[in-house]
């Protein structure tokens, strides 16, 4: 019994020695010139989220936010020896409502915090393609081509070269409906293509909304651009504004000009899964 609580006496003190010294080490690591250059910054480097705007069956995607992790940076400067602010790490703040977890719902646009918005064109069975090509990487521009299964069919060198020259992949199923049984293989040639676990579809109706979302796709819900191009992009353009383009003689005509009247508002044209992350 007395060795007992001879030993219980001994692992007391060591852990009454062990909590003291740790208490001691935080002390004086908080009282580091460098843990207080940083816990200054973290105080002006955080960036809130913002959470998705969902109203009924539409969603704004949201933006992650970020802040600096502390104890990283620290590991990170103290092993250095100094402060330096390029080696701060940060950890991103999680929106609660994400796009993925919300694909029921129709995307109406890209955040508006953003300045930032997506070309997109729509390839019916017999559209060529080349000439829109030519003139967005002309101008470095990414876009998403929103390609029918009929179209796919007949120009399966055409979709490697889309994907090739840094641009996207969408559907418009067949005949602007995702029922019919062939968008399995169409949706399964999109994603193998472009290596994404996700793809696009159109507004159609809430069946189509929901074989899309079975299908782990975005749908869209923003009107097609038939004719007058460059005046409804005048009168409709935005932060997050998603364009979606009939591919017509008119558009070719009119393009570069609207690639150039956005870029006058200061807006930059990215690839729709860009203008779509959280």
């Amino acid at each position: 019994m007395k060795k007992f609580f001879k030993y219980l006496g001994i692992s007391l003190l060591l852990s009454i020695s062990f909590f003291y010294t740790e208490k001691t080490a935080n002390v004086v690591k908080e009282l580091d010139e460098i843990m207080i250059e940083i816990r200054k910054l973290a105080e002006t480097h955080k960036i809130e989220p913002i959470e998705a705007e969902i109203n009924n069956n539409t969603i704004i995607p949201g933006l992650n936010g970020s802040e600096i992790d502390v104890e990283k940076s620290y590991r990170e400067m103290r092993y250095i020896g100094n402060f330096n602010e390029k080696y701060l790490q940060y950890r991103k703040i999680y929106i609660k409502n994400k796009l993925k977890d919300n694909l029921f719902k129709y995307i109406i646009s890209g955040n508006k915090a953003r300045k930032d918005v997506s070309i997109l064109f729509v390839v019916e069975n017999n559209t060529s393609v080349n000439e829109i090509i030519q003139i967005l990487n002309k101008n470095n521009i990414s876009a998403t081509f929103l390609i029918s299964g009929l179209w796919l069919e007949k120009n399966n060198n055409q979709v490697y070269q889309i994907i090739n020259d840094n641009h996207n992949l969408g559907s418009i199923g067949y005949n602007y409906s995702y029922k019919d049984s062939s968008y399995a293989w169409l949706d399964n040639v999109i994603k193998r293509i472009t290596k994404e676990n996700h793809s696009y579809c159109i507004k159609v109706d809430e069946e189509n909304l929901n074989i899309c979302a079975k299908y782990k796709n975005y749908t869209l819900a923003t009107d097609i651009i038939d004719e007058n191009p460059l005046s409804n992009v005048k009168s409709s353009l935005s932060n997050g504004s998603i364009l979606i383009f009939k591919i017509n003689d008119e558009l070719i005509t009119e393009l570069e000009l609207i690639i150039k009247y956005i870029n006058s508002k200061n807006l930059n044209i990215v690839n729709i899964n860009k203008l779509l992350q959280e």
